[in-house]
């Protein structure tokens, strides 16, 4: 005869999934297209043969004649891809983002030739890097809390909202100890 202390608990909880948002968008392959004749077709448009004298017309001639050649060589494609969840980086300077640019050239350098100069010249790019970009954090963020309206109220709600803070529900789902006996 077995004996055991572990008792299977099964529990649906209510919370629901948010469904992705999406985006779709039509864009041209245009790393295919033959520039060759893509050229000879666009030469025996009307635009190029024939071009209207009126600007405004020339340069609606010139759009359609693009566009029906493009058709022909490179269609619409639609696409759609999820969004991200996450929020935009915004507290980036243009300072940090030339050292994260710098920082990844370096290792793209260290890893191609594994150069122990080159090592240092990137472990050197990657502590500027980080300096540059806590120092970029550290001024956006008391720059929000700086600018925000001078009541309290206000400002602990820019915080709230720079620590992504909401409020959360507790799901009350009735259980006791004494039902699992």
């Amino acid at each position: 005869m077995l004996f055991s202390d572990h008792r299977l608990v099964i529990h649906e909880i209510g919370i629901y999934r948010i469904p992705a948002r999406v985006i779709t968008y039509t864009q041209r392959n245009l790393k295919t297209l033959n520039l060759a004749q893509f050229e000879s077709a666009l030469q025996s448009t009307a635009c190029y043969t024939q071009p209207p004298l009126d600007p405004d017309q020339f340069a609606i001639q010139i759009d359609q004649d693009v566009t029906s050649v493009l058709d022909l060589m490179a269609q619409l494609k639609s696409i759609t891809k999820r969004q991200s969840t996450r929020r935009l980086i915004n507290w980036h300077s243009p300072q940090s983002r030339s050292n994260k640019r710098e920082c990844r050239r370096l290792e793209r350098r260290y890893r191609r030739t594994g150069d122990q100069d080159d090592y240092r010249a990137w472990r050197k790019a990657g502590r500027v890097w980080v300096k540059s970009v806590s120092a970029a954090r550290r001024d956006f963020y008391s720059n929000a809390i700086n600018d925000s309206l001078a009541t309290s109220k206000s400002k602990w709600s820019t915080i709230n909202n720079l620590l992504h803070v909401s409020k959360t529900s507790v799901v009350n789902v009735g259980l006791t100890a004494s039902m699992f006996s």
